[in-house]
């Protein structure tokens, strides 16, 4: 009698410590996949610039270029604040868009991560799809400045890999 309840004291102790080994190890794996995402984020953002011309009429010309993602697509949402937000452009969240290329916009319901993985924007959002390196005119209105916003697709995700603020 002894002899079994020991049997089956040894038994459960090792079904519990394969549990918790697996527990463990897929909370590791889905960790670690999420860093991978935040650190590919991260070297496109090192590598972006963003450059505008001299106003034309209510639209600047802007330019995305990405050193590090030199051919392929992005996603642009425009927005318009008012100058008193601009020392804070990067916590403002999308509310009044903006037009680019005089284009309507496709409607997204998407979670927007910032570089540290952290959720900046989750909702329905006004986003325009855009190629490295192309022109886009941006639309501004007088008494605002607009906020631009660079977000990237990665496996699944958008990551708002840079901002940029014309006034």
């Amino acid at each position: 009698m002894e002899s079994l309840s020991s049997f089956i004291l040894v038994g459960a102790t090792i079904i519990i410590g394969v549990i918790i080994f697996s527990l463990f190890a897929s909370y590791g794996a889905i960790y670690s996949t999420n860093t991978l995402e935040v650190q590919e984020a991260q070297y496109y953002s090192s590598g972006l610039r963003i450059s505008s011309g001299s106003p034309a009429g209510n639209q600047i010309p802007v330019i995305i270029n990405d050193f590090n993602y030199p051919v392929g697509c992005l996603y642009l949402i425009a927005f318009l604040i008012k100058p008193c937000y601009s020392k804070s452009a990067s916590t403002v969240t999308p509310m009044c868009y903006a037009l680019i290329n005089s284009t309507v916009p496709t409607k997204m319901t998407l979670t927007v991560l910032g570089l540290s993985g952290n959720i900046i924007y989750e909702g329905e959002i006004e986003a325009y799809k855009v190629y490295v390196g192309n022109i886009e005119f941006v639309c501004t209105k007088p008494g605002y400045y607009t906020e631009l916003w660079v977000v990237m697709k990665i496996d699944c995700q958008f990551f708002r890999i840079g901002y940029y603020v014309a006034n």
